[in-house]
């Protein structure tokens, strides 16, 4: 997934929500790669509400595997009172490829909410 808008310095409350197609919800979710100039990874600290072009910003919660062909399982969180509380989080994973991760991501049910990059 090459989307700019997706970087933690991209501001807005734009009404985004990973809910769709994209996020393969008759599977539960989709291994996603992020790449380009909007980044390459997710953010695994809170960057706080209204980035990545939306407002509830998701996280990976937890830290990437350093050993190629590993998969670390871990939550992905989005904040909805306050910055950093994980109010709202989903199970997630991550593989380490070399030189880039791949993450394995679920749609998300409440609408504003988007995966964010670095």
């Amino acid at each position: 997934m090459n989307d700019p808008s997706r970087n933690v310095a991209t501001s807005g409350i734009g009404g985004s929500c990973d809910d769709g197609t994209l996020f393969n919800t008759s599977i539960g979710g989709r291994w996603i790669r992020f790449m380009g100039i909007g980044g390459t990874i997710m953010p695994l600290t809170s960057p706080g509400w209204n980035h990545c072009g939306a407002f509830s910003s998701g996280w990976f919660n937890d830290s990437l595997p350093s050993t190629i062909g590993t998969i670390v399982d871990g939550d992905v969180c989005f904040d909805l009172l306050y910055a950093g509380s994980c109010d709202l989080h989903y199970s997630a994973s991550v593989v380490n490829c070399g030189s880039f991760y791949v993450y394995f991501l679920p749609p998300v049910i409440i609408c504003n909410s988007r995966y964010c990059t670095l």
